[in-house]
């Protein structure tokens, strides 16, 4: 609730105050920074928000000069965010605020009434800037190497934790794409989790980026299970979401059908005995001992 109005016999003042929000809430001091502009358009005065979030400007005054002989007549003054710069802020969409000044006289002197027009057009009785922090997204990959034909169809199961700022689960609505390098294909993943908790497959080759996650958010990642034949990247990847940001991470894991074989045979021989040593025996591999 602002006060907007002081009258007096042959004067009176109009306070223009907005207020401007970051992510819901009042912007901390000296974030951002307004002009206000008089009916010609010349900048009047340039200020940045105070405690709370509130943009304040000094009082207008008026005379009975301002009317110019008529009873009533209207002052025009616009407000507006400067200096929208900042990569990683979501500015609102309004052009300016419009501090429309009524000024009239009455038995009781001059009078001032004010009011505001989000770009000159929806009056509002919540004169406010809504800026938002842009939000950031993950990406990860899984690589192979060393893998037969039959094992690069191989899935890997991947685990994503999320928290927020304050160490509770991240919860929602969850949005991913999951893409695959060797024929530029993409498929889409959503889900709804309530624990902060989503799990995602992968084959070697592909990656998922989940999308629009709050900076500040943090995450980790792990690989889950293990699978004959492959050494698992056991590395647990962590951080925190940055605004306008893409945080990206890679898992490799290695194929490898090497080990140790005891191979025994048994020779028989019908009719008679075998004495040692009477026969021999090669191990080939593609017909090369």
């Amino acid at each position: 609730v602002f006060t907007n109005e002081k009258g007096v016999s042959d004067e009176t003042q109009v306070f223009p105050v907005v207020k401007k929000l970051l992510d819901g809430k009042p912007a901390p001091a000296g974030a951002f920074t307004f002009t206000l502009e008089d009916p010609e358009g010349n900048i009047v005065e340039t200020v940045t928000n105070g405690a709370g979030g509130y943009v304040t400007f000094q009082p207008i005054t008026f005379t009975m000069e301002d009317l110019d002989g008529a009873y009533s007549t209207n002052f025009s003054y616009k407000i507006r965010e400067i200096d929208q710069t900042d990569p990683t802020i979501e500015y609102d969409s309004m052009d300016y605020m419009e501090a429309w000044v009524t000024l009239s006289a009455s038995s009781n002197g001059l009078k001032a009434k004010l009011r505001y027009y989000r770009n000159g057009f929806t009056s509002t009785e919540d004169p406010t800037f809504k800026n938002n922090t842009k939000p950031g997204n993950l990406k990860f990959s899984k690589e192979i190497e060393g893998a037969t034909d039959a094992a690069e169809d191989q899935f890997f199961t991947f685990e994503v934790t999320f928290k927020n700022p304050d160490q509770s689960p991240w919860t929602g609505d969850y949005a991913g794409e999951v893409k695959q390098y060797k024929n530029n294909s993409t498929s889409y993943l959503w889900a709804n989790v309530s624990t902060g908790t989503v799990t995602v497959q992968l084959k070697g080759g592909e990656c998922v980026e989940y999308t629009d996650i709050p900076a500040g958010v943090t995450y980790e990642v792990r690989e889950t299970g293990s699978l004959p034949g492959w050494q698992m990247d056991g590395t647990v990847h962590t951080g925190k979401i940055v605004a306008a940001q893409t945080n990206e991470h890679s898992f490799l894991n290695s194929y490898s059908t090497k080990g140790v074989a005891n191979i025994k045979l048994t020779k028989a021989m019908h009719g008679r005995d075998l004495a040692d040593g009477e026969f021999t025996f090669q191990l080939c591999q593609d017909n090369t001992v």
